[in-house]
């Protein structure tokens, strides 16, 4: 279980929990506005439901017939879906280049975070380009991307991993 021991000696337990408590404490997620922070929410279940719906296909499969069943559910099964709705959800929600609103949240960096790990080659039949279709995906993917602190994030990372070898497809 994860956990967040802060400087006073508490502990914060649980992923999303401890999301929410650094983005309010960061300015990422609001603490007086809760229409927002549903909002924020919606985004962030929904990246969860990317995953599960991600790493569910091909359990159990052999090596080539699970890069078959993800490449075609990447593009017209579950995962597709979700993927038209968090297009969908940015459009109705968000601006220039944000998922909630028009400034930057902890929805966004859900997006980006969930997105990268989704093609950046952890999934065996993941195409790195499936999200080339979802403009407005790709647009918070920049923004997050881009924002000097995630920059500066990545460029002092030292790990040879697929996630950070990925990152810099978020910018172009």
């Amino acid at each position: 279980m994860p956990e967040l021991e802060l400087p006073s000696g508490e502990k914060i337990g649980q992923t999303r929990s401890i999301t929410r408590f650094i983005g309010k404490m960061s300015g990422l997620y609001p603490a007086f506005d809760a229409l927002t922070a549903a909002k924020i929410d919606d985004v962030m279940d929904i990246c969860e439901d990317l995953m599960t719906s991600v790493n569910k296909i091909g359990q159990g499969m052999e090596k080539a017939e699970k890069e078959k069943a993800r490449a075609e559910g990447m593009k017209s099964g579950k995962p597709a879906a979700i993927l038209k709705a968090i297009e969908s959800y940015i459009g109705a929600q968000g601006k220039n280049g944000c998922a909630v609103g028009d400034k930057l949240t902890l929805a966004d960096i859900c997006i980006f975070s969930y997105t990268n790990l989704v093609v950046c080659g952890f999934y065996d039949g993941v195409s790195p380009d499936v999200l080339k279709d979802y403009p407005k995906i790709q647009a918070v993917r920049k923004t997050v991307g881009t924002h000097p602190k995630v920059v500066a994030r990545y460029a002092a990372e030292k790990a040879d991993t697929p996630i950070f070898n990925f990152y810099k497809s978020c910018t172009k």
